[in-house]
């Protein structure tokens, strides 16, 4: 319990239930005291902490590396990065070539012009409320 409940909880000591919500409060406040110490404490914590351990990466690996499409290998993800960008680099080229006013763009001052994203329509599943 928090030290500044103290008094206030030592008065309801003897078993009387009308003081239970000053028992409860002193509880979720002591937790959320404990909590907030946490994520301070956490804040100067080495970020190496939080890595998988070596010997736990090498036994996950192939699989995340499967999930997110990604070699496995640093210099075949390196050259798959190289590559895509190549390629989104060529299709930014061919959208300047276009020229259409309502798409990316280059001005008379070589300023880049990309017009805001449209909206993606909600899926019609998602509009179903849903049953219990």
């Amino acid at each position: 319990m928090p030290t500044k409940w103290a008094d206030c909880l030592a008065a309801t000591a003897g078993g009387v239930t009308a003081y239970r919500h000053y028992w409860e409060l002193a509880v979720l406040v002591g937790l959320r005291d404990g909590l907030q110490l946490r994520r301070r404490l956490r804040r100067y914590a080495d970020p190496a902490a939080f890595l998988l351990a070596p010997e736990q990466w090498a036994s996950q690996r192939v699989e995340f590396c499967h999930l997110v499409g990604k070699p496995g290998e640093a210099a075949d993800a390196l050259a798959q990065a190289g590559d895509e960008l190549h390629t989104a680099l060529a299709d930014l080229k061919t959208q300047l070539a276009k020229g259409n006013p309502g798409e990316v763009r280059l001005t008379g001052d070589g300023e880049l012009i990309i017009p805001p994203l449209t909206a993606e329509g909600v899926p019609a599943e998602a509009d179903v409320p849903a049953r219990r």
